[in-house]
C-alpha cells in the first residue's frame, strides 16, 4: 500500500492575534471565528498527521512557514520489524543458565619487558589520538531569544551526517567531529520545535569552540488549512 504524501497550505492567511486568543485543548479559541485554531508548530509530522485523520472538519491552524507547501509523510513502522522486536522483548524474559554467570578466578599473566614497553607505546599513542579528538569539539550552551532562559532538548547536528547530540537542561551541548571527516568547513544545525534552524559553519582549524547560541521563535501563520493529497 502506497504511503499518503500530504502537503499543508494557508491560502489566505488570518490576521488574528495568537497572544489575545484564549487557550484551548491543541491550541487556543478564536472568538472572531468562534473556531478552535490547532497549534501545529509545536506538533512532529506523525502528530500532525493524526489531528488531520481524527479531524471530522476543516481545520484552522497555527503553522510555522517551514511545515508549509512541503510533503509530510506519515512513515509507519513496518509490521516485520515490529515482529522482530517483539521476539527480542520475549527473549529478555528468558532466564539465563546458572552457568553462564559462574565466573571464574581471575588468571595471573607475567608480563615481559618487551611486551609491557609495547602496551605502554599503545596507551601513549591512545592518549595522543585521544587529545587528538579533543580539539574537534563544537560545545555551548542554547538559550531562547525571549527569556534568555536554557533550551532543554534542542538537537545539533552535523550536516551530512548522522552526528547528533541533544541540550541538557541547563542548555548545554557539546558534539565531536570524527578525525574522518573530509571537508575543512563543517556545518553545525541547531534546531528545536517552534524555532528557527540556525546553521554554524565552522573550520576544523578553529576547533574547539565554545559559543552561545540564540534562538529565536519561527514565523508563524494562522489560517484555514488546505491539504493537498498525493
Amino acid at each position: 500500500m502506497k504511503t499518503p504524501r500530504i502537503t499543508l497550505k494557508i491560502e489566505n492567511p488570518c490576521n488574528e492575534n495568537w497572544s489575545g486568543m484564549t487557550e484551548a485543548q491543541q491550541g487556543r479559541f478564536c472568538s472572531s471565528c468562534s473556531k478552535n485554531v490547532v497549534d501545529f508548530s509545536i506538533l512532529s509530522d506523525k502528530e500532525i498527521i493524526k489531528v488531520i485523520e481524527s479531524s471530522t472538519g476543516q481545520l484552522c491552524g497555527r503553522l510555522k512557514k517551514t511545515q508549509l507547501n512541503r510533503v509530510i509523510i506519515n512513515s509507519k513502522t513496518p509490521r516485520s520489524y515490529q515482529v522482530v522486536y517483539r521476539l527480542l522483548t520475549s527473549l529478555i524474559l528468558i532466564p539465563v543458565p546458572a552457568l553462564v554467570l559462574a565466573c571464574n578466578k581471575p588468571k595471573v599473566e607475567i608480563l615481559s619487558p618487551m611486551l609491557a614497553d609495547k602496551m605502554n607505546d599503545s596507551l601513549t599513542s591512545n592518549d595522543q589520538d585521544q587529545k587528538i579528538n579533543q580539539k574537534l569539539i563544537f560545545s555551548g550552551k542554547v538559550l531562547d531569544n525571549d527569556d534568555n532562559l536554557p533550551v532543554l532538548g534542542a538537537t545539533i547536528t552535523i550536516k551530512g551526517t548522522d552526528i547528533k547530540t541533544t541540550t541538557d537542561e541547563n542548555g548545554n551541548f557539546s558534539i565531536q567531529v570524527p578525525e574522518d571527516f573530509k571537508s575543512r568547513k563543517v556545518t553545525f544545525v541547531i534546531s528545536f520545535v517552534g524555532y528557527e534552524v540556525i546553521e554554524r559553519n565552522i573550520k576544523r582549524e578553529h576547533l574547539p569552540r565554545k559559543e552561545t547560541v540564540i534562538l529565536d521563535s519561527a514565523s508563524m501563520i494562522l489560517g484555514w488549512i488546505a491539504l493537498v493529497t498525493e
